[in-house]
C-alpha cells in the first residue's frame, strides 16, 4: 500500500492516508482509478481491474482466473476405408446410407 500511496504523491500533489488495506485520496473517484490503473500497468500487473463502485469509492479487482474449455471425449466413428479410398472401392457407396445408382435394366 505504501508504494501505490507514494507513487500516486508522486504524480499528483495532494493528501493521500492510509488505513490498513485502503487509501484515502482527496481527488475524483475517476482520477483515482485512473492513477491506480495507470500504477498497476507501471507495475506489469495488467490483469487487475480497477472499477469505481459507487462515487467517491474505487475497488481493485484481481484478475480472473480463466477455465480451458472442456472438449468431449466422445468423438464420432472414423470414416470407412471406402470413404478415404473410393479408387480402391469402386463399387460400394461413396457413404453409407447414400444411394446407390443401379444399372436400369434393358426391355
Amino acid at each position: 500500500m505504501r508504494d501505490v500511496a507514494e507513487f500516486v504523491k508522486s504524480k499528483v500533489k495532494t493528501s493521500v492516508r492510509a488505513q490498513g488495506s485502503r487509501l484515502q485520496f482527496d481527488m475524483s473517484a475517476r482520477e483515482a482509478k485512473l492513477l491506480l490503473h495507470k500504477y498497476l500497468h507501471h507495475r506489469g500487473l495488467d490483469g487487475y481491474r480497477v472499477e469505481v463502485v459507487h462515487p467517491g469509492m474505487v475497488e481493485v479487482f484481481s484478475p480472473e482466473h480463466t477455465r480451458p474449455h472442456a472438449t468431449s471425449s466422445v468423438r464420432g466413428s472414423p470414416p470407412s476405408a471406402a470413404v478415404t479410398m473410393p479408387y480402391e472401392f469402386p463399387f460400394s457407396p461413396s457413404l453409407p446410407g447414400s444411394a446407390v445408382r443401379k444399372k436400369s435394366k434393358k426391355r
